[in-house]
């Protein structure tokens, strides 16, 4: 299912808008940019749309349980799909599509349980007024309106619940009734990833597609000096071989060509500024710098005085070894440029940063 096929899908939609006043959910109409943020089908599917980026730290697990547990909807029936790359579906506390430093869960959570809250709210007031019975009278549990010992699923009235004003204030579930919060669920994209329906960066095929593959320094830093160019170029399939801000490019109509050509290529390169930097001269650095004057970043009472009068003192020096904050996946991008649009293809930690740097390319 694409984006404009899910736009296209009836049910209940949600809005949150950032206003001068704070936050405010209401519902998507043909007024607003599509800032969708769930949607219950008629047959009784909730999609959630995640604004965070799936790194295998399950957000899309995490933030999709806060909907649904306020929603009071079956987990085997929820369903993710990732946010378009848009100024609606930022994150409210960084100001941009951003996903990093552990806050995906801290900044979305009151968010998304407000929309969850706000959705079976209206659900339930639009079962009241199909019905024609007391809201009341009705309960909303596990993805069906219960009245009088009959259940009625969510889908039978999300149009109806489409068509209401969206209450500003709703109940939210007190911690006790929570169903998912702070419990264990499965992972709601573990199935696609096993059995290989699970589409990542690097799946990107499109319509007289290059290849691109790039040489790297061995030594971070160091630029190309020279490199022969003119003997890779001419190899099959190679379109072109150019420098770039991190090495040498080689362009190709296939990735085996360019995977090839990348053998051939001989480059000269540069003497870096990290080019005598190992881990044990990391170490002799970061363990010089302790004996520097740093910046105080909290204070509170007097240490000095307290670490004088100590009966004990203890003092230690950690050392960690250097690692490499690796992907499992191999890192792509896939750009597709039209005279007048810019489809980018990636996976990233940053749509807004895409974004940007695509406009300042193009």
């Amino acid at each position: 299912m694409n984006r404009r096929e899910f736009l296209k899908l009836s049910g209940l939609t949600l809005v949150l808008i950032a206003t001068e006043g704070g936050f405010k959910i209401t519902k998507a109409d043909k007024r607003f940019s599509p800032k969708l943020w769930i949607n219950i089908s008629k047959d009784n599917y909730l999609t959630v749309l995640i604004n965070k980026s799936e790194m295998g730290q399950g957000v899309y697990t995490g933030l999709s349980m806060i909907v649904a547990d306020e929603l009071d909807f079956p987990w085997e029936r929820v369903r993710v799909f990732p946010a378009p790359a848009r100024e609606e579906y930022v994150d409210p506390y960084m100001g941009m599509q951003l996903t990093g430093g552990s806050t995906s869960i801290r900044h979305m959570f009151f968010y998304l349980r407000k929309i969850g809250a706000t959705a079976r709210e209206m659900i339930l007031e639009a079962a009241s007024r199909k019905l024609k019975v007391k809201k009341e009278e009705l309960k909303a549990e596990l993805g069906y309106v219960i009245y009088k010992g009959k259940k009625f699923p969510y889908g039978e009235f999300s149009e109806g619940a489409m068509k209401l004003e969206v209450p500003e204030n709703v109940r939210f579930k007190d911690e006790s009734q929570f169903r998912y919060i702070g419990k264990g669920v499965p992972r709601i994209d573990v199935k696609d990833k096993i059995n290989g329906k699970a589409i990542f960066g690097i799946d990107v095929k499109l319509e007289g597609m290059v290849y691109a593959v790039v040489e790297r320094p061995e030594v971070f830093g160091s630029k190309p000096i020279k490199f022969n160019k003119e003997e890779v170029k001419n190899l099959k399939g190679v379109i072109d071989v150019f420098k770039i801000s991190t090495g040498v490019a080689i362009c190709g109509e296939r990735i085996e060509d360019v995977l090839k050509a990348r053998k051939k290529l001989k480059v000269r390169w540069s003497k870096g500024p990290f080019e005598k930097f190992s881990q044990e001269e990391l170490e002799k650095f970061f363990l010089n710098k302790l004996n520097e004057k740093g910046i105080v970043v909290r204070r509170e009472g007097n240490p000095e005085r307290a670490l004088k009068k100590a009966y004990k003192k203890v003092e230690a020096t950690y050392i960690l070894p250097y690692l490499y904050h690796a992907t499992l996946e191999p890192m792509s991008c896939v750009v597709d440029l039209k005279e007048n649009e810019c489809y980018i293809y990636a996976p990233t930690q940053s749509q807004t940063g895409c974004l940007r740097v695509a406009k300042e390319i193009t």
